[in-house]
């Protein structure tokens, strides 16, 4: 009886939402969102730094969810704080990126609708912390393939990216088996690659050493971050020191399944795909020589530090 009643509590706010949902549609007092090609062009005309807010980020920012760990962050009083900062900070040099989420689901697949209808549940929490009054970038930058029906548009997407990172030194912050473009061409443009390998799960517990260490390391480079929800909080953090930081997330995963021509979210070989539940303990070491050339640091690892 009591899971009967909680089902049926969630759904009623799913449903009071999505009736909030259509009259905000009909007067237009949604939350503002650029297109994937607006949010890559200000980035790359601007040089503007990256915080996305995704799901897990809302969640960890809401005190009800303490007792939630994901895939990537166990919930944390400070590191939930900390997120409302940045949601509610306005730091000049940084944009701010939300999910598309707020207008219509047509060009979503069906499993990315159904995601969506059901996170409606806390849709309300959006207008709690972000500003109608303001225009934000796409979270879908780094997403712009698997979600959509319409894939014809996902290699213009990427080309576009590279345009950011082309010619760049550039610092990869990454999960120890994230390995961000290993195995494909995604950064093949850039001048140089640098990595600071971090923990997979729990970054934030490491934190305070993790923006030490790049904000040192980074000096002079574009930084690309793939933390989990840490990477919203550390571009914060490095934008507010003048640094060049993107929360790049999910970007090489989902060039991976693009190259493949993936309908699922299928396992990459030899890379943590949590969405794919691949887990790091069953990844071998990697074989491949320019990427291990490339590690200047380790940190929260056992392996000892590098940098």
């Amino acid at each position: 009886m009591k899971r009967i009643y909680k089902a049926a509590v969630r759904y009623l706010k799913i449903a009071l939402n999505s009736i909030a949902h259509f009259f905000r549609r009909m007067f237009h007092t949604n939350l503002n969102v650029m297109s994937i090609e607006e949010t890559i062009a200000e980035i790359k005309e601007w040089k503007f730094s990256v915080a996305r807010f995704g799901d897990g980020e809302l969640l960890m920012m809401m005190p009800s969810y303490q007792n939630l760990h994901s895939t990537f962050q166990e919930w944390n009083c400070e590191f939930s704080a900390k997120l409302q900062e940045v949601a509610r900070d306005n730091v000049e040099n940084l944009l701010v990126c939300l999910p598309p989420i707020f207008g219509s689901y047509k060009p979503f697949g069906h499993y990315a609708k159904r995601f969506y209808w059901l996170f409606r549940e806390q849709e309300s929490v959006w207008y709690r912390f972000f500003d109608r009054k303001k225009t934000y970038g796409n979270t879908h930058v780094t997403r712009c393939y698997h979600d959509y029906i319409d894939k014809s548009k996902s290699p213009l997407y990427f080309q576009m990216l590279k345009e950011i990172w082309k010619d760049q030194d550039i610092l990869i912050v990454e999960g120890e088996y994230s390995r961000l473009g290993v195995g494909n061409d995604l950064f093949d443009n850039a001048k140089s690659i640098k990595r600071i390998l971090c923990p997979k799960k729990d970054a934030y517990k490491v934190y305070n050493e993790i923006l030490d260490k790049t904000s040192k390391l980074g000096t002079g480079r574009l930084i690309l971050i793939a933390l989990g929800a840490t990477a919203t909080v550390l571009a914060y953090d490095l934008a507010k020191l003048n640094l060049w930081a993107i929360d790049i997330g999910h970007v090489d995963v989902e060039y991976c399944w693009m190259k493949m021509g993936a309908t699922e979210k299928v396992p990459v070989p030899g890379k943590f795909v949590n969405e794919a539940g691949i887990e790091g303990r069953k990844l071998t070491a990697c074989a491949d020589e320019a990427y291990n050339n490339s590690i200047i640091a380790r940190i929260g690892l056992e392996e000892k530090d590098n940098g």
